[in-house]
């Protein structure tokens, strides 16, 4: 299924959750899609690199200026802690994988930072 459709279903749930558990469950949900749009734009953008230049990136911080131009869904941006780590909605930087020219996703990463 669409992303689209499950973000705006997760957000129903939990913008009527009557319950903490209910309402905590769609945030979760929204986070860990938000987490896989993020992680699909960093992938398009490490791939088109890795084309032009040969090789992985030494970080994520140099990739970070090509990131700004992504348009995330609901129009949010990729966030940079004071360190000028990519990280993600808990707080978390990215972890680039240079062997694989990925950024692998970590379950307990996607957690909102409230219950982490």
């Amino acid at each position: 299924g669409s992303r689209e459709t499950a973000r705006a279903i997760y957000q129903q749930m939990y913008d009527e959750a009557s319950d903490t558990q209910t309402r905590n469950n769609a945030e979760f949900r929204l986070v860990e899609i938000d987490s896989q749009d993020e992680l699909d734009a960093i992938r398009s953008v490490l791939k088109t690199y890795s084309e032009r230049n040969g090789a992985c990136p030494q970080s994520l911080s140099d990739i970070l200026p090509s990131l700004v131009s992504v348009q995330l869904p609901k129009g949010k941006n990729f966030r940079v802690d004071a360190a000028n780590n990519l990280i993600d909605q808990s707080g978390s930087p990215y972890l680039l994988d240079r062997v694989t020219c990925d950024v692998p996703l970590a379950p307990q990463r996607t957690k909102p930072a409230q219950q982490r």
